[in-house]
């Protein structure tokens, strides 16, 4: 007599399985697309970590050192790093209108102001030789002329953070 159809029971697992590889391409895309942005805000928020405990170490250790204050630089000057014309990262003397204000880590680490020099990871270990973080990051970061921490390059979202 009347045989029951097997039909309507396997085009509901194929509309269900072409819906399943619809909604999976759907948020493969909406993933490959968001995750860049989603990364490239945790790695702001990670260097503007860094440039906060710079600047909050940098203050203390002015405030520890009352009423002999030193500048925590790895010459004692203030100002956007500068020899000759070239990055001056090399901090030797060797040009009088030389400003090497790069940070130095080793010494804020050393009077208790930064817990080890390897915390701020965002440090290039050759602008600032101080710096231990392994790998060396891409920022070198110096002391300006109005006492607030600055990096260089500034940060952007192609260099990222380490």
């Amino acid at each position: 007599m009347f045989k029951s159809s097997s039909y309507s029971l396997v085009s509901k697992l194929r509309n269900d399985i072409f819906f399943a590889i619809i909604v999976l391409i759907f948020g493969l895309i909406m993933g490959f697309t968001a995750l860049p942005f989603i990364v490239s805000k945790f790695e702001q928020s990670a260097y503007i970590g860094d440039r906060e405990a710079l600047q909050n170490a940098v203050e203390e250790y002015q405030i520890d050192g009352f009423p002999m204050v030193e500048l925590p630089t790895l010459s004692g000057s203030t100002g956007f790093p500068f020899e000759g014309g070239i990055d001056g990262y090399q901090c030797d003397g060797s040009d009088k209108a030389e400003t090497c204000s790069w940070l130095d880590i080793r010494k804020m680490v050393s009077v208790g102001v930064l817990p080890g020099p390897e915390v701020i990871r965002s440090a290039d270990s050759i602008k600032n030789s101080s710096a231990t973080n392994a790998p060396s990051g891409q920022y070198g970061w110096y002391l300006g002329d109005d006492g607030l921490v600055y990096s260089v390059p500034a940060y952007s979202s192609e260099l990222g953070y380490p």
